[in-house]
């Protein structure tokens, strides 16, 4: 016969007993599979070796390379790796980049039937006076040709439609700043729409680090490609709704010296030397973000060229 110590005993060890053996043979059923599929294993540790041995190929080729730039930032948005950088974070004018954010603000109101009036202030760079526009169509216009009189109308038409609850206009410069809070762009701020110099002595209309342009473009690859589309070609012909029709040439000099280019911005003050952001296909949907800041006019496309030559020398080599 039992005593109630013993029984007691009995019944905790029975409760451990159920515990631990389903952990037992859970951990046994994994270690089984795990020992049972050692070429999956190894296959992954072979892939981020040789992705590793790229990544370092690449970075030691730049180092070597001229490159005008004061910043780099090279990402690969599949992987969501780092490819390269150089002065990543400095804050630096962004210049016309600013338009990209310009045109993902302005894509939130792109069903609200929008139409944009040209008005006196805003009509040069190809715009006309009085002219109207669908919204989708002048930010393509705008991102292609890098228009800030485009920018601007774009800006002032859906801030004189978005107000608060007091009935006053929302600062289209505000909701730029919220996006860039909310994506975590850390050096990133705007004061005005188009990027352009505020005094060109001392104070940009936009800033930001090499690092947070690129991982806004990858945000715009992965939700909203369509931005993108206008700037991945050399030559437009874009119609307002007054059926004008306005032939536009890339401000992306370079736009054909890269393949399977997905989207691209330029960027030029006093301020802010050369910008330039571009996103091109390194093969099998893999999309690679190349970011310039603080190069010269000129310099940014022979920066660019040059640093895409080696991203697909090396990422080529590495699949042979």
């Amino acid at each position: 016969m039992m005593n109630q110590t013993e029984e007691n005993t009995i019944k905790t060890e029975d409760k451990i007993i159920k515990f631990v053996l389903p952990i037992v043979a859970i951990s046994i059923f994994l270690l089984v599979i795990y020992i049972s599929f050692p070429e999956k294993k190894d296959t992954a540790i072979i892939a981020s070796t040789q992705e590793t041995i790229v990544i370092n190929k690449i970075a030691e080729e730049i180092k070597k390379t001229p490159i005008e730039a004061q910043a780099i930032f090279i990402w690969d948005v599949y992987s969501q790796k780092e490819i390269y950088s150089q002065n990543k974070e400095t804050q630096l004018p962004l210049a016309s980049l600013s338009k990209v954010m310009t045109a993902l603000v302005a894509s939130n109101y792109e069903n609200k039937n929008i139409t944009v009036n040209i008005d006196e202030k805003n009509g040069n760079g190809g715009l006309k006076k009085n002219e109207k526009w669908n919204l989708k169509d002048l930010i393509d216009f705008t991102l292609i040709s890098s228009s800030n009189g485009g920018a601007n109308a774009v800006a002032s038409a859906i801030q004189s439609f978005t107000k608060d609850e007091n009935g006053n206009e929302i600062p289209f410069v505000k909701k730029m700043n919220e996006k860039a809070k909310e994506l975590n762009l850390k050096q990133t701020y705007f004061l005005n729409e188009s990027g352009l110099d505020i005094d060109e002595s001392s104070l940009s209309g936009s800033y930001g680090s090499a690092q947070d342009v690129a991982m806004l473009f990858d945000y715009v690859v992965k939700n909203k490609p369509e931005i993108l589309e206008a700037t991945s070609y050399d030559k437009l012909g874009i119609k307002s709704e007054d059926n004008k029709i306005h032939n536009t040439e890339n401000t992306n000099l370079v736009i054909n010296d890269i393949p399977w280019v997905i989207g691209s911005k330029t960027g030029y003050t006093d301020l802010a030397g050369g910008n330039l952001t571009v996103v091109f296909d390194n093969g099998m949907m893999r999309p690679i973000i190349i970011s310039v800041l603080g190069s010269t006019k000129e310099g940014r496309f022979e920066d660019m060229k040059k640093l895409v030559d080696v991203v697909l020398q090396y990422s080529n080599k590495s699949e042979e």
